[in-house]
């Protein structure tokens, strides 16, 4: 049985699960109020929303949705600001295990210069926006937008030195 064949029956049978309800839910590693379904588990869960806001009350007419990505799509969507203009919270994130810790990091920090920005941790993310910026990042910022801030203070600085 060919790769292909494989993952079309592995396709149908999730499908068929699907329908019979024959599948289990996982809490989500990130935020444990959500939960997935055993097969989405190799899926980046995201909440994203495009705030707005009625113009004269002043209340939010937004709403959040979960939208799932394969993680290297995630990491191009993140890498090219694809979501730029919108509130991002991950959910689930597969690279991680479910104390929400990378399941493949060495522990000795070493390589931490040549990690990619997406590949950081929130504290990691902290750490470079105060070098890159010089001030603490505000608090309200998540995972993503932290990234997003680092990455274009770092197009910013490249740009700045090649003038």
């Amino acid at each position: 049985m060919s790769l292909d064949q494989t993952h079309k029956a592995k396709l149908r049978e999730n499908q068929l699960r699907q329908m019979q309800g024959k599948f289990s839910k996982l809490p989500a590693n990130k935020n444990a109020k959500y939960e997935i379904n055993d097969f989405e588990s190799h899926l980046v869960h995201v909440e994203l929303e495009m705030k707005q806001f009625n113009s004269i009350t002043g209340e939010k007419e937004s709403k959040p949705f979960i939208q799932k990505f394969h993680p290297q799509e995630f990491d191009r969507m993140v890498e090219q600001k694809g979501f730029t203009g919108y509130s991002v919270e991950i959910i689930h994130d597969p690279k991680l295990n479910q104390s929400g810790e990378s399941g493949n990091d060495s522990g000795n920090g070493a390589g931490n210069a040549e990690k990619p920005v997406s590949r950081m941790n929130v504290e990691e993310l902290k750490a470079k926006w105060l070098e890159l910026y010089g001030v603490e990042a505000p608090a309200e910022l998540k995972k993503a937008d932290l990234i997003v801030g680092i990455e274009e203070r770092i197009e910013f600085l490249a740009a700045e030195q090649n003038q």
